[in-house]
């Protein structure tokens, strides 16, 4: 395979992977509402902005590796 279509394939799947980040960090944060037993969505958001700042964090990463 070319080099283009390497890079092509490699990078084809960030956005999948940015969302299942998001989501598994959303979930915790969900778990952690229900195990603290707190009513207010502190855990969503806290599990929702470290998911967000992961998946941007692997991104940037792979994509300075191509």
């Amino acid at each position: 395979m070319s080099k283009e279509t390497q890079n092509w394939m490699h990078l084809s799947g960030i956005g999948i992977q940015l969302v299942i980040t998001i989501l598994v960090f959303l979930w915790i944060g969900m778990k952690l509402e229900s195990y603290l037993i707190i009513k207010v969505p502190y855990g969503q958001l806290l599990g929702a902005f470290i998911g967000i700042f992961a998946s941007l964090y692997k991104i940037i990463k792979s994509i300075n590796n191509v």
